[in-house]
């Protein structure tokens, strides 16, 4: 799950800062990434992901 997180935030928030704050290795991280399963399976999630909408109120 904190894999994923970082995943997801890593064009927001530095890898390295991520993984400190979370308490897992980069190099943990790193190895997630390279599985061919994670790799595929979220590529696909990114695809079909449909934009969430915005929390904030219209003022």
């Amino acid at each position: 799950m904190r894999f994923a997180f970082i995943a997801t935030h890593a064009q927001v928030l530095r890898i390295t800062t991520m993984c400190r704050v979370l308490q897992v290795s980069k190099a943990g991280y790193n190895a997630w990434v390279q599985r061919p399963q994670v790799r595929e399976g979220w590529r696909m999630r990114r695809c079909w992901r449909a934009p969430r909408p915005s929390s904030r109120r219209a003022t």
